[in-house]
């Protein structure tokens, strides 16, 4: 039987992951009672909010004319296994309706940049940026998978009102069980692991003991989604937790100067492909120009 619970777990663990953010989340998190289930706090049917605020933070406000839908991040990862805990910093540019981003990132201490603009994507190694395939890295993007929490969201509770970065927000939060959360979530990744529940009831087990929580706080007259906590607790076989927690915050909406911060994927190219002439010419040590993306 206990190698038979391993069975799902690498692969709960990766969907985790992936859903959360992009790193390996110890200590088993004990959450305070401001953090739990508070019976006196009102709950709220809050589905169509976070989809009102979706949209709006995606699309920009009809006839909006300030590229609202563009704006920065910054936030980490932070994760605990036994004794060895880690902190992935982020911070970039999102542009959207298109799938296009910047990241500056540091993971267990190894900075990298990532860029991408559609089906285009680029790593950067030093000063230089090279072509990346959509297989070679990790969906970085932190404001990716909202829409997934929309069924748990129908008796979300409906926390004291907040500020971010001056702003007043309204703020929801959900707290499941990882069980909950596979079975009613409706991302794709979930479904290998929704067929393994019913034929593993120590995978079921993990999830049942499993904790998920999240806060969202949105911008009470913008209604741009501004800030975002997720909280898993997690038992692994054989003792102990896995414990992570994400958290990212978006600002500068219609931030004038982001167009000459995130180039299109053309220029881009452009300068890839002159650094790769110049390489095979021999001239490598030549190259003085600086990227067409910066993060300066």
């Amino acid at each position: 039987m206990a190698r038979k619970s391993l069975k799902g777990v690498p692969l709960l663990l990766s969907v985790l992951l992936l859903l959360t953010g992009c790193t390996i989340p110890s200590s088993k998190t004990v959450f305070s009672l401001t953090e739990q289930q508070n019976p006196n706090v009102t709950t709220m049917d809050a589905r169509g909010l976070l989809q009102e605020a979706v949209k709006m933070t995606t699309e920009g406000h009809p006839g909006d004319k300030k590229r609202s839908n563009e704006f920065w991040y910054n936030g980490y990862i932070r994760n605990s296994i036994g004794d060895r805990k880690t902190t992935s910093m982020y911070e970039g540019i999102l542009i959207r309706p298109s799938q296009a981003y910047l990241v500056n990132g540091r993971m267990a201490g190894i900075p990298f940049s990532y860029y991408r603009w559609e089906d285009h994507y680029y790593l950067k190694k030093g000063d230089v940026w090279f072509r990346a395939s959509k297989d070679q890295v990790l969906p970085y993007d932190p404001f990716n998978g909202f829409l997934d929490w929309l069924p748990l969201m129908d008796n979300a509770q409906k926390l004291p009102d907040d500020a971010v970065l001056n702003t007043p927000t309204d703020v929801i939060e959900v707290r499941i069980s990882g069980k909950e959360w596979v079975e009613k979530s409706t991302s794709p990744l979930f479904e290998e692991l929704k067929e393994k529940i019913a034929t593993d009831p120590s995978l079921a087990h993990v999830l049942d003991n499993s904790v998920v929580k999240t806060t969202i706080w949105i911008g009470k007259e913008d209604r741009y989604i501004y800030q975002y906590r997720t909280w898993i607790v997690m038992p692994l076989p054989g003792g102990g937790y896995v414990d992570q927690e994400v958290y990212f915050r978006f600002y500068k909406f219609g931030d004038p100067g982001i167009p000459d911060r995130v180039k299109q994927p053309e220029e881009v190219e452009k300068w890839v492909v002159e650094f790769e002439e110049k390489m095979k010419a021999g001239e490598l040590e030549e190259l003085q120009e600086q990227p067409p993306v910066s993060s300066d």
